[in-house]
């Protein structure tokens, strides 16, 4: 079930004024009509998603480190002192610039089916996994981007929580991008570039770019959704994706919605991309389809890939929710394209409505990576395979938590390579262990001048969603994980719920099982946005965020061992103070109400071959004022990155 994403930024400077911007156009309630669960045998089904094509768009040819010299022009021009003007001004002003547009899913039919009607999965009970004081084999671990990061990157213009963490990792190389920084790193720590400005590497406007103010008639601004990155070791090539919302200033609505994807020309992330786009408004203009409700944005982009394609896909919302959209994109052809050759065409999937018949349109439908070429590669002329949950959360009893999965699979992706792409989309709900959607939680207690100066007591933090987190096919396997509401030394918390998961075709029809499942969960604490990195033997660790009354929010691991997640929980990078950042407080307008801040919304992992990475969200630093060089008035987040060799 997806909440609110009210995340505030601060989009561009006006004069010596803020102009803040709420992501709120992606509140989602999910409140499908639905009698009765389907649980009790796996029930496959092939229906015809309705598909389009449309044109991509190259942009031009970017680097991360071109965007890191313009950051770094833009910071020397800013004195501490108008850092801290523009920062209060920011807080003063963020109310009144943009009101929340708040809408629902609406509701779908009720869906009967007496043959397999079942009682309502209730909280899982679940035993507490041991905190260890120890690491994996060769353990490494390093900060990464932090709240000052993007500070100093936008000259103070963006203001962004949570962070929205991306890792992908190869050649020795480690790339982790967040809400609006980019940044190169060595196998150990080392920066290869300095932070970039997200914008500028996709080759829009700088974040340090100042407006004035009155705005000139007519002016947008570009601001930046979910970004992630993927490392293809079959061709060598770094994909990063984005979507990007375009501001009007004139009446501070979006006008256009895109997707964006930076190929690189070389196997080294520090020298050029190619960044292309395409739309996703989906209003029957530029190309788009017409979709109900729309003008459309996403509420998350997920990234994914096989050995003939690069796909994206979306939650879409507009003034209705449309369910997950998937877009695919040959990945010989943007290879090609960022050389100089042909633009390939973008296949859009409209997959939504394929769940209603069991309760509800599809959400967060991601789309699986491998670490090597698959054995199933060359079956059905290709597959790209994809999981997501069904708690669709929309019947009285039945509301918060269930007990299946669905696996997908698009076949025929070679077609792709060609001029008239043609692909089929197939899924089969199985049954899983329970898992549940999140509730708020707790954390301890620290410093927050930030809160003591509002007169606001400790936040707590927001777990978003249990929708599905990042997907790995490996050995013929997908490995995933979300979070979910449990049960634990009879407290309620939060922890992850993991999924191994065989996909496989029987005759033309394809089925899925369940081959190992399992809770992470650490009593009286909470264990948040888990994500996979696997070797192609099965082998890694799944990193995930650590929070609670006995740990300020910290990014820890459990290691992977013969398709089984250890009982044992290793702390990576220990938080350092309480999460004390502005989308929890009500002056701000806190995007899951007073006291409630925005956590992680996912971390990310990734494998190198050798080693397996995770990165995510936690506090690096203990501070006892809001003042730089410790923390910037308004934020006090990092990520830290890890890894270890399984």
């Amino acid at each position: 079930m997806k909440p609110s994403l009210l995340a505030t930024r601060i989009a561009a400077s006006v004069g010596t004024t803020v102009v803040a911007t709420f992501r709120t156009l992606k509140p989602i309630t999910v409140c499908l009509g639905l009698a009765v669960l389907l649980f009790a045998t796996a029930f496959a089904v092939a229906q015809s998603a309705t598909q389009t094509t449309e044109n991509l768009t190259l942009l031009g040819t970017t680097s991360i480190a071109s965007s890191s010299a313009r950051a770094s022009q833009a910071a020397s021009t800013m004195a501490a002192s108008d850092r801290s003007k523009l920062s209060t001004e920011a807080r003063n002003r963020i109310s009144s610039i943009l009101s929340a547009k708040h809408t629902d899913r609406g509701a779908l039919p009720s869906i009967a089916s007496s043959s397999q009607q079942t009682l309502p999965p209730t909280e899982p009970i679940v035993a507490s996994s041991t905190v260890v004081n120890s690491q994996g084999n060769r353990f490494r671990g390093f900060e990464g981007l932090s709240n000052i990061d993007e500070f100093t990157v936008s000259a103070g213009n963006t203001i962004t929580e949570p962070p929205n963490t991306g890792l992908c990792a190869g050649n020795g190389q480690v790339l982790e991008t967040v809400q609006d920084v980019i940044q190169v790193f060595d196998s150990r720590g080392n920066p290869l570039t300095a932070p970039g400005d997200v914008q500028s590497f996709f080759t829009l406007l700088p974040q340090s770019t100042v407006i004035p103010f009155p705005f000139p008639p007519g002016t947008s601004v570009p601001i930046l959704n979910d970004p992630r990155c993927y490392f293809d070791n079959a061709t060598k090539r770094w994909f990063v994706s984005a979507e990007e919302l375009i501001l009007s200033l004139d009446t501070f609505d979006f006008t256009r919605v895109f997707n964006l994807l930076a190929v690189s020309k070389t196997s080294n992330p520090t020298g050029d991309f190619a960044v292309f786009e395409y739309d996703i408004t989906d209003d029957g203009t530029n190309g788009t389809p017409s979709h109900p409700g729309c003008l459309c944005t996403s509420t998350w982009v997920y990234l994914g890939a096989d050995q003939n394609g690069i796909y994206q896909s979306i939650d879409q919302q507009g003034r209705s929710f449309n369910g997950a959209q998937i877009f695919a994109i040959s990945k010989p052809g943007l290879v090609a394209a960022a050389a100089g050759g042909a633009l390939p065409l973008v296949v859009q999937l409209d997959v939504g409505p394929l769940l209603v018949p069991f309760g509800g349109l599809a959400y967060s439908v991601f789309p699986s990576a491998s670490p090597s070429r698959d054995s199933d590669a060359d079956k059905h002329s290709g597959i790209e395979y994809f999981l997501s949950g069904l708690q669709f959360g929309n019947q009285p009893g039945f509301g918060r938590f269930d007990n299946r999965l669905a696996v997908w699979a698009i076949t025929n992706t070679k077609s792709l390579n060609t001029t008239s792409p043609a692909l089929s989309v197939d899924l089969d709900v199985i049954q899983s262990e329970t898992y549940g959607q999140p509730a708020p939680f707790s954390q301890r207690s620290g410093h927050i001048p930030l809160g003591d100066s509002l007169g606001e007591p400790l936040e707590m933090l927001n777990p978003a969603t249990d929708g599905m987190q990042q997907v790995t096919l490996a050995d013929g396997l997908l490995y995933s994980a979300l979070n979910s509401q449990l049960t634990v030394a009879g407290a309620s918390q939060i922890g992850a719920a993991w999924f191994v998961v065989k996909p496989f075709f029987n005759g033309s029809k394809l089925k899925g099982k369940v081959f190992n499942q399992g809770y992470i969960a650490v009593a009286g604490n909470n264990v948040v946005y888990p994500a996979f990195a696997v070797n192609k033997d099965g082998s890694g660790a799944i990193g995930y965020n650590l929070a609670g009354p006995d740990y300020f929010p910290s990014v820890a691991y459990s290691l992977l061992d013969g398709r089984d997640v250890s009982r044992k929980v290793h702390i990576a990078g220990a938080g350092q103070d309480a999460e004390d950042g502005f989308s929890g407080y009500p002056a701000f307008f806190g995007g899951s109400g007073p006291g409630v801040a925005q956590w992680g919304f996912h971390s990310a992992a990734a494998s190198d071959g050798e080693r397996v990475w995770f990165a995510g969200e936690y506090i690096p630093n203990s501070c006892s004022a809001n003042t730089l060089p410790c923390r910037t008035e308004l934020m006090n987040w990092g990520t830290f990155v890890a890894s270890v060799v399984p």
